[in-house]
């Protein structure tokens, strides 16, 4: 695996099952492109984002800082 790739927790995470089988039937169903290897699915970090399937890592905006108010 490389650093691009997502890590088993997050396939895990990402499929909602922990085999690799059933994982990637999950990926297949939604259309993900991956490689299946046997005891371990790798989904590159780039494809899965395209996708939308990890959670946006945005900061929230600024905002008011309402402390500073007097």
């Amino acid at each position: 695996m490389t650093a691009d790739d997502l890590t088993a927790a997050e396939v895990a995470e990402i499929t909602g099952k922990t085999r690799a089988p059933s994982q990637a039937a999950a990926l297949a169903r939604l259309g993900v492109p991956f490689i299946f290897l046997g005891r371990a699915v790798k989904v590159s970090r780039t494809v899965a984002a395209a996708h939308a399937l990890l959670p946006s890592r945005i900061a929230p905006a600024g905002g008011v800082d309402f402390g500073a108010v007097r």
